[in-house]
């Protein structure tokens, strides 16, 4: 069901100090239903901080929290549940030891004070929180084989299936695949047209500009900058989140024709953890080696290195053929 109605949610001038240190002062945030908001800034700007007193686990020493019609000093993390705010942190907070459907519907049992809890009434309820976001997941299997943008989805299922009206999500792409962004943010924007209000906290620019409608950037726990995202462009933003002009260079180092090659691998392999690798570097090169979690970046670097017996494939060095 798509929402007509535009609610606002918003902070207004918090506060908050650990001990001697003040990780927010004064800062305000205004975020509409059916809009991606997002929130930057460096490590240590202050986003944790206003997302967990959003979500009721710290206290703010002043200020208000304004939810639709309702105003707050502070949250209780099941007032957050109940007035409809929700939080996907970076691990998720999934029990590994259960299913993808226990992990959807455990919150609401809890939520409701339930003393039983029904498999049957489980798997219907985790259906139609994967329904409701239009993935397609088998929910019977274990958190622990899913993949990272599962578990994603997951987390986005179990928070629509509690009445979510405001969603933070703390860098939410940080170990997905392009083409498991992409289908993130399909998902963003079916909770979007449902009059979800989103908090997109990242420090991927194109990716921000790519999501986000409007943007609130935190230094020092202190607002420097809002506004429509179109507004502003990756120089703006990088400004704004270190207070400094960042360059942009891309470093291309010149590279000697024919020159040989100071390290060459040729289809490598060390079962199970990667198979037919091969690549070459030559002096003054600058060569990159990404992948995922488990991908095999780091078991690549240490067979070459010599941890790892290789079965197959070989190895030169300046020409000369590793043993």
């Amino acid at each position: 069901m798509i929402s007509t109605t535009t609610l606002n949610y918003s902070v207004e001038q918090i506060v908050k100090s650990f001990g001697g240190a003040k990780a927010l002062s004064g800062v305000s945030m205004s975020v509409s239903s059916g809009e991606v908001h997002c929130l930057a800034g460096e490590n240590g700007s202050g986003k944790s901080t206003l997302i967990k007193i959003m979500a009721g686990v710290h206290s703010p020493d002043s200020g208000v929290i304004r939810l639709a019609d309702k105003e707050f000093a502070r949250l209780s993390p099941r007032e957050a549940v109940q007035e409809g705010v929700q939080v996907i942190f970076q691990d998720f907070s999934l029990l590994p030891n259960l299913t993808a459907a226990e992990n959807i519907a455990l919150p609401t049992y809890i939520y409701e004070n339930s003393k039983f809890i029904s498999k049957k009434a489980t798997l219907k309820i985790a259906q139609e929180a994967i329904d409701l976001i239009g993935v397609d997941i088998d929910i019977s299997l274990p958190v622990t084989e899913l993949s990272i943008a599962s578990k994603q989805l997951i987390a986005i299922a179990r928070a629509t299936n509690l009445g979510v009206k405001m969603l933070f999500m703390d860098e939410p792409t940080t170990a997905l695949t392009r083409k498991e962004i992409n289908r993130l943010f399909e998902v963003i924007n079916q909770i979007k047209a449902r009059g979800v209000a989103t908090v997109f906290v990242s420090h991927k620019i194109d990716e921000i500009q790519e999501i986000c409608n409007t943007i609130t950037v935190l230094r020092n726990g202190e607002v420097v900058a809002d506004g429509l995202m179109k507004d502003f462009g990756p120089k703006e933003i990088s400004q704004a989140m270190t207070g400094q002009d960042v360059l942009t260079t891309r470093i291309t180092p010149p590279l000697k024709p024919n020159v040989q090659k100071v390290l060459e691998v040729s289809g490598i392999t060390a079962m199970p953890a990667f198979s037919d690798i091969s690549f070459s570097i030559a002096p003054g090169e600058i060569l990159g080696v990404t992948g995922l979690l488990g991908s095999g970046r780091t078991e690549l670097a240490e067979a070459i290195f010599g941890k790892y017996q290789i079965e197959s494939g070989e190895i030169k060095v300046n020409g000369v053929k590793m043993p």
